[in-house]
């Protein structure tokens, strides 16, 4: 789950010929790997870019504003 909170705008490749996600996972607890997710996943990213217009590329996915990374994963 905490791993989630690390993921940037730049970890996340569209791939249009499937409809899915490509996550890429730089530092997780079994190294780096890419994800793929399910179609659906694309709206609830489209959702995030419009809550948060101006992240972008290095900025953090969930919850951009907090750049501590622990109180970010703590608030859920």
């Amino acid at each position: 789950m905490t791993e989630s909170y690390a993921l940037k705008h730049d970890d996340i490749a569209l791939e249009t010929e499937h409809k899915r996600l490509l996550v890429s996972i730089r530092r997780g607890k079994t190294g780096f790997r890419i994800a793929n997710t399910m179609s659906g996943a694309i709206n609830a990213y489209e959702r995030l870019n419009k809550r948060y217009p101006d992240a972008g590329g290095d900025d953090y996915i969930f919850l951009p504003h907090y750049t501590n990374r622990a109180t970010a994963a703590c608030i859920f």
